[in-house]
C-alpha cells in the first residue's frame, strides 16, 4: 500500500522576520503523508500469455491467459523532491517482489507445418484437424526478485526482475486427416504428440506502470519469460513409397505407411501483458519530512522569536494581549505548527504555516483527518533561562504570576498564554480544494484540534487566521 494510498504535502518556502500581533507568522514544518511507493503492496492481475513463434512451431504451445498475485515489500526509500516527483513523499523505493502465476493455453494449434497427403480417387482435398479442444497446456510460476518504484505524483513506474521456479504440463495431441475416397469416408492419424511435463528455472523481467487515484491503484504490466528447454516426443505418419507424377498416393501406400519419431525441443519463452490492481498494506518504510527551508524549529528559515510569546530579560509578554499591538480579527497566522493525520491512523503529518498563514497539500486518500495547532518552541535557550519565573503551586501545577490590566499577582490562565508547544484553541481555519475551495470553515477546540472530511482526492489549501473578538477589540 499502513493505508494503500497516501497524502503528499507540498513544501513551503518562507523567510523569518520579527513580527507583531496581527502580522503573518512565517515558517511551518510539513511532514509528508504516505506514498504508495513506500508501502508494502499486494497486487492481483490477469492477462494474456503468448509463447514465442519458434517454440509454438517446434513444441505446439499455444496462446493463452495468465492469473497472478504478488506482494512488494520495500526495503529502502529515497525522499522525493517536490519539483521532480510531483510532491511525492517517496520518489524512489526498492525492495522485494514475490508471487505466483497460473497460466494456460486455450488457443488453436498451428497445423500449417504438418504435411497432408492427397489420395487417388479423393473427391476433395484432405482436411487436417486436431482432436484436443480443451486446455492445450497449463502451468505455474513461483517467483521472487527485486522491484524498484519511481513515483511521479499519482503515477508509479516499476521495473521488476524475478527468478522463478516454473512448471509446464502439455496435454497429448492427436492430429488426423479426414477425407472421402471413391465415395468412402476415412480418417487417418498423421501426427501424435505425447503428454509432457517441463520444470526448471526461469527469469522474468517486467515493467509496470501504475496509477493511484486513491487508495486503490491500477496498473498495466508487460513481462517476458525466459525458461528451460521444452522437449517433446512425437510421431509423424509417412505413406509408403513416393507420390505418383500427379502428386497422389494410392490407398495401399496409405495403409502400408508407418509413423516415424519426430522429437523436438526449444527453449521456453513467452511474452505477457497483464492488467492488475494494487492495495497498500501496513506502514510506509519510513516517515520523512518534505524538503524545504525549514525542517525543525530553530533550523534555517524558522523565526527564532516566538511571536506569540516573546521574553526579554525578566519580563514575559504575550503580544496578543499587548494593547499597543492589536491582533486584528481575520489576520493570517504564520509559523504555527500543524500536526495530525488520517483517522484512524498515525498522526505523522507535521506542517508549519507560511507567512500568509497557509498550508497547501495534496491528498490521494479520502476520509476524515484531524490536525492540531501548537505554538513553535523558542530556540536558543529554555524558557527558564530567559528569566520567566515559575512558582510551583498545589498539585504541582504551574502557576505564573504576571501583571494583567494593573492587577498584581493574578494567576493567568495557562490556556491563554502562548507557551511554546501549547495547543492553540479558538483560531479560525478556512479553506478547501485548491483552487477556490471554501468547504472548510472551522474553529479549533480546547485542544487546538479541528477535524474535517476529504471527499475528493486533490490539492487542498487551508488558512489559519485570528478569531473575531467577542464584543470588543483585544485592546479593550
Amino acid at each position: 500500500m499502513k493505508k494503500l494510498f497516501a497524502l503528499f504535502f507540498s513544501t513551503i518556502c518562507f523567510c523569518a522576520t520579527a513580527q507583531t500581533p496581527g502580522q503573518p507568522i512565517k515558517g511551518i514544518i510539513v511532514k509528508g503523508g504516505k506514498n504508495p511507493g513506500g508501502n508494502t503492496q499486494l497486487s492481483v492481475s490477469g492477462g494474456i500469455n503468448n509463447p514465442g513463434s519458434s517454440i509454438k512451431t517446434k513444441t505446439n504451445l499455444v496462446n493463452g491467459y495468465a492469473l497472478g498475485a504478488n506482494v512488494y515489500v520495500p526495503l529502502f526509500a529515497k525522499e522525493g523532491n517536490g519539483n521532480l516527483a510531483g510532491h511525492t513523499a517517496h520518489f524512489f523505493t526498492i525492495g522485494l517482489n514475490a508471487g505466483g502465476e497460473y497460466f494456460a493455453g486455450i488457443g488453436d494449434y498451428n497445423l500449417a507445418e504438418l504435411p497432408s497427403y492427397n489420395i487417388s480417387g479423393q473427391s476433395a482435398g484432405p482436411n487436417i484437424r486436431g482432436n484436443n479442444d480443451g486446455n492445450k497446456q497449463n502451468g505455474f510460476k513461483a517467483e521472487a526478485g527485486v522491484q524498484a518504484n519511481f513515483s511521479f505524483g499519482k503515477v508509479t513506474l516499476s521495473p521488476v526482475l524475478n527468478a522463478a521456479y516454473m512448471s509446464l504440463k502439455q496435454n497429448a495431441i492427436s492430429v488426423v486427416q479426414d477425407g472421402t475416397v471413391n465415395g468412402v469416408s476415412y480418417s487417418k492419424e498423421i501426427y501424435a504428440q505425447q503428454a509432457a511435463k517441463t520444470t526448471g528455472i526461469a527469469f522474468i523481467p517486467k515493467l509496470r506502470i501504475a496509477f493511484f487515484p486513491g487508495k486503490l491503484g491500477f496498473y498495466l504490466e508487460g513481462a517476458y519469460t525466459s525458461g528451460p528447454d521444452v522437449k517433446t516426443q512425437a510421431e509423424l505418419f509417412k505413406p509408403q513409397g513416393k507420390v505418383n507424377d500427379a502428386g497422389f498416393y494410392s490407398q495401399d501406400q496409405m495403409s502400408m505407411g508407418s509413423s516415424k519419431p519426430k522429437d523436438q525441443n526449444a527453449k521456453y519463452n513467452s511474452f505477457g501483458v497483464n492488467f492488475g490492481l494494487s492495495i497498500p498494506l501496513g506502514n510506509a518504510i519510513s516517515r520523512r519530512r518534505l524538503k524545504g527551508k525549514v525542517t525543525k524549529p530553530g533550523g534555517n528559515g524558522v523565526n527564532l522569536v516566538n511571536p506569540l510569546f516573546q521574553q526579554d530579560g525578566n519580563a514575559s509578554e504575550n503580544p496578543m494581549q499587548n494593547p499597543s499591538a492589536l491582533a486584528k480579527p481575520g489576520n493570517p497566522i504564520g509559523g504555527i505548527i500543524v500536526k495530525g493525520g488520517k483517522n484512524p491512523g498515525p498522526r505523522d503529518m507535521i506542517a508549519v504555516t507560511n507567512e500568509n498563514g497557509e498550508i497547501v497539500f495534496s491528498v490521494t486518500e479520502t476520509g476524515e483527518y484531524t490536525l492540531q495547532l501548537t505554538i513553535p518552541e523558542a530556540s536558543g535557550k529554555s524558557i527558564s533561562s530567559k528569566g520567566v519565573k515559575r512558582i510551583p503551586s498545589e498539585n504541582n501545577k504551574r502557576e505564573v504570576r504576571t501583571y494583567s490590566g494593573g492587577r498584581k499577582n493574578e494567576v493567568s490562565d495557562e490556556n491563554m498564554m502562548a507557551r511554546p508547544g501549547q495547543p492553540i484553541k479558538g483560531v479560525i481555519v478556512k479553506g478547501g480544494k485548491n483552487p477556490g475551495g471554501n468547504s472548510i470553515n472551522l474553529i479549533t477546540n480546547e485542544n487546538g484540534e479541528f477535524t474535517f472530511a476529504v471527499q475528493e482526492a486533490g490539492e487542498y489549501k487551508l488558512q489559519i487566521t485570528t478569531p473575531e473578538a467577542p464584543g470588543k477589540s483585544i485592546s479593550e
